[in-house]
């Protein structure tokens, strides 16, 4: 099996436009006592940090407390630091894992000493030296699983965090450790997602349902907060240039969304000390900093840019610079002459001109990682990978850490048109790869770096960008699968492109089937699945078009996600509904197959977060990966909900493939360039 297919991007990417700050996570395992796992599984190790990148890193917060120090987070817990912020990638230093196994949501620097983020777990995370690197970092757990979505700090002796729940959190010693943080409940039952502090006698939060609460003595307490409902739309940042003028972005829930911007110059007022902005339909404002009453930058989730130098003035004061970020978006402002802006795809946008048009910003991708999409190991030792940035990853000690894997770059077409879809290596001298677009990569010494690949290049000509995937039983015998219907085969793999024989598979031509992952485990047996719950299979791969038998077995059910036959008598393969579908005799039609309902899967907005990709060593291990670092193991993959565990050694990110060389050994890589070894106890 190669890549997990693509509709975990699409998936990715309608989660991200739902705004969503944080996911509930379902942990719970199979019904009853599950088995217990075979391997032991590693922490995240990182083999792949080198450029070029394509996947950018979500940034969730920014804070620039002058020209000098700007201080970026991410969902992923890194920490990006600048001194120069305007100088372009090589002036930006990112210290990873500050807060490994949760993910920032925002941060706070009053000064260039002083810097308070906070995270989706309850952790607020303090540094005095936010330039010295992840150990300059103090990590402590203040409100245990909250999700704490804003945090604003004066100075050294005020902080104030709110979170989903309603909850503030205050502190006049930030660093103090937990004894020095208060929990208070001041907006019950609705999410409180921004918080601007501009004097200790000051703070103001806005939450999700259009309400503002402020308080003057923000430490004293719950009964010194009062909430105004001022809107009908969510609210969610606030900036306060001083006591006197407070700018909160929000969005107006009509046919089409509106960047909606309120403002005050007496923010403990009433309702109709507020007035509001509509600046038209685009998309929905997710952050805005005022650092003097004269300027004010807010931005929306579709990247668009809203500036002004009178706040209070109306819509009509506001500009509207294009400068092409893709959100949601966050924004710092040092000042008149420094903003700096983060985006959901790892790029940073900072102007001494704030004021200017779309060219007075300049662009730079600050990304830390790639996405490894997908995996082969043809022995215990040696292993490929792939990432979105046409990498080809490899190792002889696929155990041996990180030290262990080189990167021959740009070997795949990389980038968003064509990502990688599968790889498969039959022996340790032969790999074959191929991409959505219907590139087909091959070497004969897959770990000998760039040279040692060649591109063959467009093998299927009529294939779209479309989901792909491929399996070689053998050193002779390469079948891929296009989401198309198209069937690639060929006896001789390297030979190029003419070696290369298509045959569509779509009966009549009806489009009722979209193949994106395939397994074969010898040269007269190759099972694909698609998203419409159809297993195709052939005893005969190279016979054509009339080889490929179409059945549907899980069409009412789910997404067929993956598949792996470890021989011609089992397959197993995942639905994206908690399903795993085994059968020992994979040709035999729909009664042949079993579904068995394994756990519960995540549903977030309708769409279900299941397995993404499974391996099967053997008919006594098979491993299962997919989101939220989940993954489920079985030494009997045909027994039933019971014999599968559930656990998630890779916390919060997607893993995107799998590959067991034996029963003793597998190898998970994610989507942020590290691999997760589960090995024998």
């Amino acid at each position: 099996m190669g890549g997990a297919p693509n509709r975990r991007r699409y998936a990715v990417g309608a989660l991200a436009a739902l705004g969503l700050a944080a996911i509930a996570l379902a942990t719970t395992g199979p019904a009853g006592t599950a088995a217990t796992a075979p391997l032991a599984w590693s922490t995240p190790q990182l083999i792949d940090n080198q450029p070029p990148y394509v996947t950018g890193i979500e940034s969730t917060g920014i804070s620039c407390p002058s020209r000098s120090l700007c201080v970026a987070v991410d969902e992923y817990g890194n920490v990006a630091t600048s001194t120069d912020p305007t100088g372009g990638a090589s002036a930006w230093t990112v210290a990873r894992g500050v807060d490994e196994g949760a993910g920032f949501t925002a941060i706070s620097c009053p000064s260039p000493s002083l810097c308070v983020a906070v995270d989706d777990a309850g952790d607020v995370i303090t540094s005095t030296d936010p330039t010295g690197g992840a150990s300059a970092w103090t990590l402590t757990d203040i409100d245990p699983g909250a999700n704490l979505t804003a945090v604003s700090c004066t100075s050294q002796s005020l902080c104030v965090a709110v979170g989903g729940s309603g909850q503030l959190l205050t502190s006049t010693d930030p660093t103090g450790g937990g004894g020095d943080w208060s929990i208070a409940r001041v907006d019950a039952g609705r999410a409180l997602a921004g918080v601007s502090c501009p004097a200790q006698a000051l703070c103001v939060a806005v939450d999700g349902s259009g309400h503002i609460v402020t308080s003057a003595e923000p430490t004293a307490g719950p009964g010194t907060w009062r909430s105004v409902r001022v809107v009908a739309g969510p609210l969610a940042a606030v900036s306060c240039a001083s006591p006197a003028l407070c700018v909160v972005a929000g969005t107006r829930l009509s046919l089409a969304l509106e960047d909606e911007l309120l403002t005050s110059t007496r923010p403990t007022g009433n309702a109709r000390a507020w007035h509001v902005a509509r600046l038209g339909a685009l998309g929905g404002l997710t952050s805005v900093s005022c650092p003097s009453p004269s300027l004010c930058v807010a931005v929306d989730d579709r990247g668009g840019l809203d500036v002004s130098t009178r706040p209070t003035g109306g819509a009509a004061t506001w500009s509207n610079p294009a400068i092409g970020l893709f959100g949601p978006t966050f924004v710092s402002c040092a000042s008149r002459s420094l903003c700096v802006l983060v985006d959901a795809d790892g790029d940073i946008e900072s102007s001494t001109h704030p004021l200017g048009h779309n060219k007075a910003w300049r662009s730079t991708f600050v990304a830390v990682n790639n996405s490894l999409t997908a995996m082969s190991c043809p022995s215990s030792t040696t292993c490929v990978a792939l990432d979105t940035a046409g990498n080809i990853l490899s190792s002889t000690d696929a155990t041996g850490g990180p030290g262990a894997w080189t990167a021959a770059a740009g070997v795949e077409p990389g980038g968003q048109a064509d990502t990688p879809g599968g790889v498969s290596c039959p022996s340790p001298t032969l790999c074959v790869a191929i991409n959505d677009a219907g590139d087909i990569s091959t070497s004969t010494d897959p770990t000998g770096g760039k040279p040692a690949w060649t591109l063959t290049g467009d093998v299927d000509t009529k294939n779209p960008t479309v989901e792909a995937d491929v399996s070689c039983p053998s050193t002779s015998l390469c079948v891929a699968v296009a989401g198309n219907g198209d069937i690639l085969t060929s006896t001789d793999p390297t030979g190029g492109r003419r070696a290369w024989k298509i045959a569509n598979v779509l009966p009549g031509g009806v489009r009722i089937t979209s193949p994106h992952s395939l397994s074969c485990p010898s040269i007269s047996l190759c099972v694909a699945v698609d998203v419409f719950g159809n297993v195709i299979t052939s005893t005969d791969p190279t016979g054509g078009k009339r080889a490929w038998k179409i059945v549907n077995i899980d069409g009412e059910l789910g997404y067929l996600s993956s598949v792996s036959c470890p021989s011609v008598s089992l397959c197993v393969a995942f639905d994206w509904s908690g399903n795993v579908l085994t059968s020992t005799d994979p040709t035999g039609g729909k009664r042949a197959w079993r579904i068995t309902h394994v756990y519960r899967p995540m549903l977030v907005r309708g769409i279900r977060l299941g397995p993404t990709a499974v391996s099967c060593a053997s008919a006594s291990l098979c491993v299962a990966v997919g989101w939220f670092g989940q993954l489920l193991t079985s030494t009997d993959p045909t027994g039933g909900a019971h014999a599968w565990s559930l656990t998630r050694p890779d916390g919060r990110r997607l893993l995107e493939a799998v590959a067991c060389p034996e029963v003793s050994l597998c190898l998970a890589v994610d989507d942020a360039g590290n691999v997760v070894l589960g090995a024998s106890r």
